[in-house]
């Protein structure tokens, strides 16, 4: 009874304090029995790895690369109806990294830089029938999307964008290129917006001409510091309850041990309960809000089989997955893993998969 009575004021005091290094979970995150289980989406997707996920037109759209899927051998671009899987990127000549719907279309970044015999760059729209180039794209690969004042956001390994110079991070107006100052001196793999803010992640020490620590906020027109940062990459970045969450191969937030994601409310990094993983070997790749909690997703298997959610002041496993989780999203009011996971006890939930509530 004493110890159920614990429980119960932990999550009493995680609800009051928000996301507090001060509630831990219980017996060292031991991974819990979730109450249901991932389901295969039809049988279209075979092994590979569904990086990124978008819902667009209706659709799932999961980009990434197969080895097979929706009947086309080596493809890194599909979508599923509710019933089927069919592919979209026949003519794409590398992989999907990012998915992003903008302006009506979808933005799709990655490594690929033709389609259809056409020079795309890196990055390309889709409107559901067809590609459109945007100026040239960038020079380098795309790792992440974000939409930030009406423009479009693209981050990765670049130097150039359009023939602009743009260090890691570029602005698409919709007729044109732009740098976001002098950008960022590493590669860029995460971008969300919170408070009225460009949020970016990745390997980089320094953001415009502000240090920062691998993760940076950029107001329009100057890159700042969010405290002293983390202490390691940043490889997602999300929001949830009005607090940015950021997930990653790091061990410290703002000096406070925050295992591979930590949680910033507007003013100072904190951790969530006793993190995700082992310190040196795990990650944190895949964050999302589902029925109002928090969803992460990575390489670990301490505190779930690589997808957890964050309850009431501490981590409960959510389900079996046999692989890595890179991807979420929601679809027809249901939560979607992607990622490198082939589910010996789920015939057909390769790459994709379902959670069943």
């Amino acid at each position: 009874m004493s110890h159920l009575r614990g429980l119960f004021l932990a999550g009493f005091l995680a609800v009051l304090a928000g996301c507090s290094s001060r509630v831990t979970s219980p017996t060292g995150n031991v991974a819990r029995p979730a109450p249901h289980s991932w389901e295969d989406l039809g049988l279209g997707v075979a092994p590979g790895d569904a990086v990124a996920m978008a819902v667009y037109g209706g659709k799932l759209v999961v980009g990434g690369w197969f080895f097979r899927a929706a009947g086309t051998a080596r493809t890194s671009l599909v979508q599923w109806d509710g019933s089927r899987w069919t592919s979209i990127d026949k003519q794409l000549d590398g992989d999907v990294a990012a998915l992003l719907p903008y302006g009506g279309e979808l933005a799709i970044g990655g490594s690929f830089t033709r389609v259809a015999g056409d020079s795309m760059g890196y990055v390309a729209s889709w409107n559901g029938s067809r590609w459109k180039a945007l100026a040239g794209g960038t020079d380098w690969n795309v790792f992440a999307l974000a939409e930030y004042g009406g423009d479009l956001i693209a981050a990765g390994d670049f130097l150039h964008a359009g023939g602009v110079s743009a260090t890691k991070l570029a602005r698409w107006d919709g007729t044109a290129w732009h740098a976001l100052g002098a950008g960022a001196d590493n590669s860029v793999l995460a971008l969300t917006v919170y408070r009225g803010r460009l949020i970016a992640g990745g390997f980089f020490s320094r953001a415009g001409t502000a240090a920062a620590s691998f993760v940076a906020a950029w107001d329009g027109t100057s890159w700042s510091p969010l405290g002293t940062g983390v202490n390691g990459p940043v490889t997602v970045l999300s929001v949830h309850r009005d607090t940015l969450v950021a997930g990653g191969l790091f061990s410290e937030a703002g000096g406070v041990p925050a295992l591979h994601v930590a949680c910033w409310t507007g003013a100072a990094w904190d951790s969530l309960g006793g993190g995700l993983g082992e310190p040196r070997t795990d990650s944190v790749d895949a964050l999302a809000t589902f029925n109002d909690q928090l969803v992460a997703g990575g390489s670990f298997l301490r505190t779930g089989f690589h997808a957890s959610r964050w309850n009431a002041g501490y981590w409960l496993g959510l389900g079996f997955l046999d692989g890595p989780v890179h991807s979420y999203a929601v679809y027809q009011g249901r939560l979607i893993a992607g990622g490198a996971f082939r589910n010996n006890r789920i015939p057909g939930a390769n790459v994709v998969a379902r959670w069943n509530e």
